[in-house]
């Protein structure tokens, strides 16, 4: 990826039309990815101010404040995206790892389970399987490897389970997953700093990868 290039392109996108709050977020994207927190939060607030109601703008916000690790921040920002659009696919995404950043394991799983059957209803499910005697833990486990098995045969991005295998604290399978993910240009390995990867960054392999 040409990053140089492609911060230039943002700034000339804002130079021509500094009130566009959509450039200002998307530039935001950019910054989180490459690790300038600061200045992602900046252009949020730019583009918020420019463009209060625009429900992108502040599901994006949510991101910055996810990837700050303000997560009780953006578990309150996201909450506020779904009033408005319950069916925000981006939001629905990254909530169950806000809440487990936070320890709200059964939040967490309740949202896992909203996100995964809602976006991917065309995929067996094992979230119902949930008793008594099964932790969150074992049917997230359970959930990841039952979309492992479908994914030989359905689209879906190795980073998705990876997130997964990684809350349930399944370092080996997220890892695996992780380089899957490397091998077919997954289009979201450019998250690596996503919060939810935090209890990998010590594993030789996560930075191998990385």
């Amino acid at each position: 990826m040409d990053w140089k290039d492609g911060e230039s392109s943002f700034k000339k996108a804002i130079a021509l039309n500094p009130n566009y709050a959509d450039a200002r977020i998307l530039y935001s994207n950019f910054l989180k990815i490459v690790g300038r927190m600061k200045e992602a939060m900046e252009q949020d607030e730019l583009a918020l101010k420019l463009d209060p109601l625009n429900i992108s703008c502040k599901a994006e916000h949510g991101f910055t404040l996810l990837f700050s690790r303000r997560y009780d921040d953006a578990i309150k920002t996201y909450q506020e995206v779904l009033k408005m659009d319950p069916t925000n696919i981006f939001v629905l995404s990254n909530l169950p790892e806000a809440f487990h950043m936070v320890g709200k394991y059964k939040e967490e799983f309740e949202a896992w389970k909203l996100y995964f059957t809602s976006s991917f209803n065309n995929f067996m499910h094992v979230f119902d399987q949930a008793n008594a005697k099964a932790d969150y833990v074992s049917i997230l486990n359970l959930e990841a490897d039952t979309l492992v098995a479908q994914s030989k045969t359905k689209l879906i991005n190795p980073t998705e389970i990876a997130l997964i295998y990684a809350c349930a604290g399944n370092k080996e399978r997220a890892m695996d997953l992780l380089d899957r993910a490397y091998e077919m240009h997954d289009p979201n390995l450019n998250l690596l700093l996503h919060p939810g990867y935090d209890s990998l960054r010590n594993e030789p392999r996560f930075q191998a990868l990385c």
